[in-house]
């Protein structure tokens, strides 16, 4: 199963930003009118297993704080987990969406530069570059699927 077309573009934008500065998990929540599904659980899932894939595959990693080196898979995995349980919609958005900070990493600025992705206009699909995205996807076992890869807290 190969990802929609929408969730493509947003998540090829997405990496790109990365490439560019690092940004809190609250990117992932975010998107154009009409882009995503609007509803928020929805998007809640979309961005937590959006970074959980991210990080799995090596495209980005958590800051550590102290330098740029990153926090190490469990760290970041541990993030992804925090994520899953606070909803990024609530009344008052909980620290774990703002800070730690995502980065690229290597292989994803690699992938970025290789694709020539900054010539791509907003919502236009590279589509060798999601190809190779998803063939990531599918060597690290987080494929793309309708179903969730992180179970959000109930409610």
């Amino acid at each position: 199963m190969k990802m929609p077309p929408n969730i493509a573009a947003w998540f090829q934008g997405n990496l790109y930003l990365l490439t560019l500065s690092g940004y809190s998990a609250d990117l992932f929540t975010c998107a154009k009118p009409g882009e995503l599904n609007d509803d928020p659980r929805f998007r809640w899932q979309l961005a937590v297993d959006m970074i959980y894939r991210g990080i799995k595959c090596g495209l980005m990693d958590v800051w550590d704080g102290a330098n740029k080196a990153g926090a190490g898979m469990q760290r970041s995995l541990a993030l992804v987990k925090e994520l899953a349980q606070v909803d990024p919609y609530s009344d008052s958005l909980e620290i774990c969406w703002l800070d730690p900070e995502i980065d690229a990493t290597e292989l994803c600025n690699a992938l970025i530069n290789k694709f020539d992705i900054q010539r791509f206009e907003l919502g236009e699909i590279c589509v060798p570059f999601i190809e190779e995205v998803e063939m990531l996807f599918e060597q690290k076992g987080v494929s793309w699927s309708d179903a969730p890869l992180i179970e959000l807290r109930s409610g």
